[in-house]
């Protein structure tokens, strides 16, 4: 019985002390459904039509006008990263070029992640990829599964929830590796992008049940010594 019981409370601690993240798949028809009252804040790498440039910068939602930097990007990988500092301070930065910060003042819990490819001329060579992506909060880090389009045109998204931060997440950083191969930049045109969102706030459902569970663990303890 005592066993029992230590298993128990080893459950409930271990489920309350460990904080987790929830990564679920995103489609287009989801961003484009986004309420844009929603979207906090955006920050995004992207390649204009027949560009050979790649142009990166943070924003609020709405703003258009990225405070950010344009360079030659790498014919094959660049290093990136997004992150609010504690000063709630937004930037975006790739290959050590770090771009004005834009504050951000609203509350978010997600983080959209995606990447979006249009092409004229779709090769099957074509790739999009980020990869070797690692989340941090607070002394918290996790690996984030890698999204890639091929082919020259696509969209492909997921949405990142920290679980015990269902108000808002606030300070963070993601950093991770473009890679960008195309044949030509002719007709071509790609966004890599992330949106921090207000999504629902979810009802505490796990609390009840593990507070339950520590409350009967207690009592029949407390018999079992009177």
């Amino acid at each position: 019985m005592k066993n029992f019981l230590f298993v128990i409370l080893f459950v409930v601690i271990a489920t309350t002390a460990n904080a987790t993240i929830t990564v679920t798949p995103i489609t287009e028809t989801d961003f484009d459904n986004l309420d844009p009252a929603d979207a906090v804040w955006n920050a995004q790498f992207f390649r204009l039509f027949n560009s050979s440039q790649m142009s990166v910068g943070p924003g609020l939602s709405g703003d258009d006008d990225f405070a950010g930097t344009t360079w030659a990007v790498s014919p094959s990988t660049n290093s990136f990263g997004f992150s609010i500092d504690g000063a709630s301070n937004l930037e975006a930065s790739a290959n050590g070029n770090t771009p004005a910060t834009d504050p951000v003042t609203d509350a978010f819990n997600e983080i959209w992640l995606f990447l979006d490819v249009d092409s004229t001329a779709p090769d099957p060579a074509d790739l999009l990829e980020i990869s070797n992506m690692t989340i941090s909060k607070d002394t918290d880090s996790f690996v984030v599964s890698a999204l890639e389009v091929t082919g020259g045109t696509g969209f492909v998204g997921q949405k990142i929830r920290f679980d015990d931060e269902a108000a808002n997440i606030g300070e963070f950083s993601l950093s991770g590796v473009l890679t960008q191969q195309f044949g030509s930049a002719s007709g071509k045109s790609w966004l890599v992008s992330a949106v921090g969102v207000q999504g629902p706030i979810p009802e505490p459902e796990s609390f009840p049940v593990l507070l339950g569970l520590m409350a009967f663990a207690l009592v029949i303890l407390r018999r079992r010594r009177s």
